[in-house]
């Protein structure tokens, strides 16, 4: 999935539910991960990474990050503005498009894991699911 898919896949989703109008949240779709924020890819510089943190009883701090679809959201858009740029491991500046590979991964390490799909339940939260690709 690359940049401009996963922004159209979010803003097909509710970005509140319930009769309070609860934020719907975004995890992973594996263990209690949540997305933190983007990176250029230490596997491939003009590349972007989608950081994660543990919620729950893996970190019991669930308020941090891009955890509402609502603030991914601007921040996968903010990606996309001309005067943004993401500096790579080892230097150089690199700017996105809408056709830039989204992986996943942390700051200083490279995964082959990509986000591949989006999943809306009814209870208020997106996952995002990934798979396994070469760069």
């Amino acid at each position: 999935m690359n940049l401009g898919d996963l922004i159209n896949a979010l803003k097909s989703i509710p970005t509140t539910h319930g009769s309070d109008d609860s934020p719907i949240t975004v995890e992973y779709a594996f263990g209690t991960a949540r997305p933190t924020r983007l990176g250029s890819c230490k596997g491939s510089y003009d590349e972007l990474q989608l950081g994660y943190e543990w919620s729950g009883y893996d970190n019991n701090d669930e308020h941090f990050g891009n955890n509402t679809v609502e603030l991914l959201i601007a921040e996968l858009e903010n990606a996309l503005k001309p005067d943004v740029y993401f500096t790579g491991w080892k230097g150089g500046d690199f700017s996105m498009d809408e056709e830039t590979p989204i992986w996943v991964s942390n700051d200083g390490n490279a995964s082959r894991s990509g986000i591949v799909g989006v999943s809306y339940d009814d209870y208020g939260t997106v996952y995002l699911f990934t798979d396994l690709f070469d760069y």
